[in-house]
């Protein structure tokens, strides 16, 4: 199998070549669920504390409950991804929008000898991945075509040695004049996400307990493309040595490499509420691994350029315009465990709660050799991230609005802690209600965070980006 190696744990997120695996990928399969509704988004985590309407078959079942009616609820969301990157001390943005359905369920409350129980059933959007980023600049240290020559050893499938940017030393391996003070350039989308589709159910067990189930079963895809052009910008490489391979009139590479992800998973929630007289609410949660199973398909191809006119291209197998790959594995994410707790007077409700997420668990299998031995890497790199936030909900006197605040911390998953993999979430809204029955919700989501990535496996083309994404939701709640 060709794969890049993952040479250092102090990369956040290093570039994902075609047809390679990392730990990372993993990860991103293991993030707890995003807010489902505008209400939870404006309390953030904090929500599992209060689980009182549609959105807790996601957080805590045990709370659907405390329904008084029957509950319909649709929305809407506009992710805003802004990033900026630092290369080589030059700076370069981009930004870009998505629109999506962020829900769209029932729920439905009855009465039994004991007191109230409810089943609930909906579709959420749980997690996206579009993203758009940029790096560009000169680097004077290395050359992506010194990692492209330990890619693989067999030559038929070696990128450098097929655009005649490497050549075999008198030892037999393989060796590259172009080693530096080139400009690198790379454009980069990530695209695709988690759907999710749960049924669920609580039960009272007395009129201060209750319990909850919810099953779902996850699907969704993810797309990876960059497209990486480095160039001669200098003139430094301007003689062609046809014998000794010592140096060469290279002029540039364009190098092309897509990754297209399908998946699906299964997992469970096991919630319990307990309900002390009106003013306070404490519940727990298990949330079991998701069992995914993954199928991508992958292909990369370059073409090379010379100052002689010459044109580097790869003979692709079967006459294809690029080199493809197959594969299939399965990631088993890890148990969470929560707790949330809130506390009503009057109009006003402050709540929070927490999520503990032991990333070391997570674990690859049904793969090829190489990819189960990454589930030691997982163990020396990743650790136990605790998610944990607080919020609050007021009741405007006098008027149908109810505004919300809230405020997420998520430890870093990373247990070298030289890397910054925490982040923080600022959330706001506002609910107002356009009929006794129906309320429009409100809200935006806001955090930023770094993340250094490596170019390619050789030393020496780090990019440090800062991403800033923005979510900005709509939803309708009607009771009936």
């Amino acid at each position: 199998m060709r794969k890049t190696v993952l040479y250092s744990i102090l990369i956040v997120f290093s570039c994902i070549s075609a047809k390679a695996q990392f730990v990372e990928d993993a990860v991103r399969m293991a993030n707890s669920n995003e807010p489902i509704s505008s209400r939870a988004a404006g309390l953030g985590i904090s929500y599992s504390g209060i689980a009182d309407d549609y959105s807790a078959l996601y957080y805590n079942p045990a709370g659907l409950s405390l329904l008084p009616k029957n509950e319909f609820s649709i929305g809407l969301e506009l992710l805003r991804t802004s990033a900026t990157s630092d290369f080589m001390g030059n700076s370069s943005s981009i930004g870009s929008s998505f629109v999506s359905l962020s829900h769209l369920g029932m729920a439905f409350p009855f009465k039994t000898k004991i007191g109230i129980a409810a089943i609930a059933i909906g579709y959420n959007f749980e997690h996206s991945y579009d993203n758009t980023f940029q790096f560009e600049g000169f680097n004077p240290n290395s050359s992506i075509v010194q990692s492209l020559i330990n890619e693989t050893s067999d030559l038929e499938q070696n990128l450098a040695y097929q655009a005649s940017l490497a050549d075999k030393a008198a030892n037999g391996t393989l060796h590259t004049p172009i080693n530096g003070n080139v400009q690198q350039a790379g454009f980069i989308t990530e695209r695709g996400g988690i759907h999710n589709f749960s049924v669920g159910g609580s039960l009272s067990l007395s009129e201060s307990f209750a319990v909850g189930l919810t099953l779902a079963r996850k699907w969704g895809t993810y797309h990876y493309a960059r497209k990486y052009d480095e160039s001669d910008k200098n003139n430094v490489y301007t003689v062609w040595d046809s014998v000794n391979f010592s140096t060469s009139d290279f002029t540039s590479l364009a190098l092309n490499e897509y990754l297209d992800q399908e998946f699906s998973g299964v997992n469970g929630t096991i919630g319990l509420q307990g309900r002390f007289s009106d003013a306070f609410r404490f519940g727990v949660t298990i949330k079991t691994p998701t069992f995914y199973h993954i199928s991508e398909v992958s292909s990369s191809s370059i073409t090379a350029k010379f100052d002689n006119g010459f044109v580097g291209v790869p003979k692709y197998p079967g006459n294809a315009n690029s080199y493809d790959y197959q594969n299939s594995y399965d990631i088993i994410t890890p148990f969470i465990f929560g707790f949330g707790f809130s506390y009503h007077t009057g109009g006003f409700t402050v709540s929070t709660a927490a999520e503990y997420n032991d990333m070391s668990q997570l674990q690859f299998s049904n793969a090829q050799l190489e990819i189960i031995s990454m589930n030691n890497d997982i163990l020396r790199t990743l650790t136990g991230s605790v998610t944990y936030g607080l919020g609050a909900e007021f009741e405007l006197p006098n008027t149908p609005v109810i505004v919300r605040a809230s405020y997420t911390g998520v430890s870093s998953p990373y247990a070298n802690t030289a890397i910054d993999g925490s982040n923080q979430y600022f959330g706001a809204g506002c609910g107002i209600y356009v009929a006794p029955n129906a309320r429009l919700d409100f809200a935006g989501r806001y955090s930023t965070y770094s993340q250094t990535r490596s170019n390619y496996a050789a030393a020496g083309s780090f990019v440090d980006y800062k991403f800033s994404p923005l979510q900005i939701s709509a939803q309708l709640t009607y009771r009936y």
